[in-house]
């Protein structure tokens, strides 16, 4: 049977906790059946503080511990000391016989990333979650992060691997201005805003805006189609004509298979996003603010000229791609 010693210097406490039989160790239970057992290590009087102090040597005056304290009304802790010339040493945390997580002495974080082995990662990244079952691990800055990516000419956009929905800002090309003789403005590129799935790289085309002319001798350019595939498509604002009154019209998007946030809308959170009402002069009418392109920004309408000759050309579209990856 296991027995408690007292030592004759009655300042130490043996008994037999290392047997192989585990139920043959010394252990505490309280003497009341069916009863739980709570062991506390209470301060004296009016003190406040109290520890478990566990060392890694016989004799503790050099040597590394764990402490587990009370720090009066302040806070509760788990600290890795040392006594003496004792060594600090990481704080690791191990469920199903294996380390999860380490607190390194630099107060650096260690992340599990293979049996027994943990790794604090590299400088800007960032731990990522696995799902149940997988753990975290770390990966770079990037990844997982909103990123953005501005199209002011066509070209292709690579999807992520992980990446499965994109958010999608078109604007089309804005339409040609008129001379002074009818003073007439383009139309407004058009505008759409939306959420659609995708499933591999996508061709980008951004509409050109439209060239200006002497009207009534001809009607000026509209602006050209800019589209994301085949799943956000947006037309561009038509030019000003000889017809009275004679102003653009304004450009129109389509999304076949998405979730349309905004189309052709004038305004959002306090910044202009389209085009605004087609006819409208290109120094108001500025479409969106991800494009300084010309003159004015992405998709405004031409305006009239400021005096006898052809009007203005409207300002080339743009598309402005927001995912995680």
């Amino acid at each position: 049977m296991a027995q408690i010693i007292l030592d004759s210097n009655s300042n130490l406490i043996q008994g037999d906790f290392d047997s192989a039989t585990v139920n043959n160790r010394t252990k505490l239970q309280t003497s009341t059946t069916n009863a739980t057992t709570g062991v506390y290590v209470v301060p004296n009087g009016s003190a406040t503080s109290a520890s478990v102090q566990i060392a890694n040597a016989a004799d503790p005056t050099n040597a590394s511990k764990v402490v587990v304290a009370t720090n009066g009304a302040i806070d509760t802790q788990i600290i890795s000391g040392a006594n003496g010339s004792g060594s600090y040493l990481p704080l690791s945390f191990y469920t199903n016989n294996d380390i999860r997580f380490q607190m390194g002495n630099a107060g650096e974080l260690n992340v599990r990333t293979a049996p027994g082995t943990v790794s604090s990662g590299t400088s800007g990244q960032v731990l990522t979650s696995g799902g149940p079952g997988a753990g975290v691990s770390w990966a770079t800055a990037a990844s997982g992060q909103i990123q953005t990516q501005v199209f002011t000419a066509p070209g292709t956009w690579t999807k992520p691997a992980s990446c499965s929905q994109v958010r999608v800002t078109v604007v089309g090309g804005g339409g040609g201005g008129g001379s002074i003789t009818f003073a007439r403005g383009g139309g407004a590129g058009g505008f759409t805003q939306a959420i659609v799935s995708v499933t591999a790289p996508v061709a980008i085309t951004v509409g050109s805006g439209g060239a200006g002319a002497i009207v009534p001798a001809a009607t000026a350019g509209s602006g050209g189609t800019s589209s994301f595939g085949s799943l956000v498509s947006v037309t561009g604002g038509t030019g000003a004509t000889p017809a009275t009154p004679g102003e653009g019209t304004p450009g129109t998007g389509t999304v076949p298979v998405g979730t349309v946030l905004r189309n052709n809308a004038s305004a959002v959170n306090g910044t202009i996003l389209s085009a605004g009402l087609g006819g409208t002069p290109a120094p108001t009418s500025a479409a969106v603010t991800f494009s300084t392109t010309g003159a004015f920004a992405a998709g405004s309408a031409g305006s009239a000229s400021g005096g006898p000759g052809t009007g203005l050309g409207g300002v080339s579209g743009a598309v402005l791609v927001e995912f995680v990856g």
